[in-house]
Formats: C-alpha cells, sequence, structure tokens
C-alpha cells in the first residue's frame, strides 16, 4: 500500500480522505507518532529547519491555517520557544488545526496532523520492487538476474 506519493516537486505527498481512517493506517499513525516526535521534532528539530519547514508548511491543506502559521513563526521573538522548538510548532500547528475545524467547514484538516506525520516518517513502499525481478538489486544479498552474482561479487 502506498501512502507516501509524489516527487520533490509536489508539495502535500499524503492524500488521506473520509471521516475514517482505514484499521492499518489508524494503527500506523499511532505507532508512527511517537517517532515522529521524538525523532523528527526533539532529535532534529525539523520544523526550525529553512528547508523542511518551507516543506511542512507547503503540505498544510488550508492556505489561511498555513499563512497563519507562517507569519506567527516568522515573527516569534528570539529565543522564544516558537522561534527554536520544532515541537512548540508542532503544537501550534496542532492547535491551529483544532481552532479551524471548531469554526467548520474545513474537511480537508480532518487528517493534517496524520499526513504530515506520515510525509515525514512513513516508510516509503515501491510496488515495483516486489513485481520486478530487476528491483530486488537494491536489497541486501540479493543474486542479480542476469550474472547470477550478489552485490557485484563473482561466483
Amino acid at each position: 500500500m502506498t501512502v507516501v506519493r509524489g516527487s520533490d516537486k509536489e508539495a502535500r505527498k499524503v492524500r488521506l480522505s473520509g471521516s475514517l481512517l482505514h484499521p492499518s493506517l489508524s494503527r500506523a499513525a499511532s505507532i508512527v507518532r511517537p517517532y515522529f516526535e521524538s525523532i523528527a521534532l526533539d532529535d532534529q528539530n525539523a520544523l526550525c529547519t529553512e528547508g523542511t519547514l518551507r516543506l511542512f508548511l507547503m503540505a498544510i491543506p488550508d492556505t489561511g491555517v498555513r499563512e497563519t502559521l507562517a507569519e506567527r513563526w516568522q515573527n516569534a521573538p528570539a529565543g522564544s520557544k516558537l522561534a527554536t522548538s520544532s515541537r512548540a510548532r508542532w503544537d501550534d500547528f496542532c492547535a491551529e488545526v483544532r481552532a479551524a475545524l471548531k469554526k467548520g467547514g474545513k474537511s480537508w484538516l480532518e487528517h493534517a496532523e496524520t499526513e504530515l506525520m506520515f510525509t515525514f516518517v512513513y516508510p516509503r513502499l515501491d510496488a515495483a520492487v516486489s513485481t520486478h525481478l530487476n528491483h530486488l538489486l537494491k536489497a541486501p544479498f540479493a543474486i542479480h538476474p542476469k550474472t547470477s552474482t550478489r552485490n557485484g561479487q563473482t561466483k
């Protein structure tokens, strides 16, 4: 199942629809959340680096929420939590999404948190790996289909 789609040129790589997530995606979200928070937010401080922050903001499906957050974070006083902490920015994003949902009519924000977590930490699965023999070359100890060698080693 491919959840993360698109290329570097696409801003929004995950699009979840419907009021209920598929059970496998709900379970994945509960597994992914602690890793996203500890790795992307705490260890990598991803929302405080220019490139990642730009990608994060562009992946927010609502223009109003995106512009509000971008302005707030850009104008945050130097040294404040919003200026230096990815965790604070994530919490601010979640609060803004919830506020927008309470105002109503913004159903595309319903899965915004999960979409962004999946964008950053969900494994990318390539369907071609399981259907085309040539793609198996990337796997460790895979036998080359034409030369019958393992990772460039001779027989």
